[in-house]
């Protein structure tokens, strides 16, 4: 929503419709160099996301658990991430298979 609301304003910046400096930020250049940057999902459910998008994770801290909706009560599958980067993708909608994209984590360059 920040990210929209600031375009929104630059571009009437840019036209003239409203005064002001462009609002521009530095850019950061992100790379995917390895299977390790890829989650995948093992098991059917629903996703429990453990981190925001854009938050820095380590390798091997818990990135969402998958919650068996067969089996009620049972402990949910953890997925953990490959190495340390920047939480840049993850599934949606709430429900997931097997096989399924789970999570992107990402590095800079």
């Amino acid at each position: 929503v920040g990210i929209a609301k600031k375009g929104i304003r630059n571009i009437l910046r840019h036209t003239g419709i409203t005064q002001g400096d462009m609002e521009v930020d530095a850019t950061l250049n992100l790379d995917m160099p390895d299977d390790d940057c890829y989650v995948f999902s093992e098991t059917s459910g629903l996703v429990e996301h453990c981190v925001d998008l854009g938050e820095v994770v380590k390798n091997g801290q818990v990135v969402a658990k998958i919650h068996n909706i067969e089996r009620t009560g049972s402990t949910p599958q953890k997925y953990y991430a490959g190495r340390d980067g920047i939480y840049t993708g993850r599934h949606f909608p709430g429900l997931i298979t097997a096989g399924d994209f789970l999570g992107v984590i990402s590095v800079p360059i």
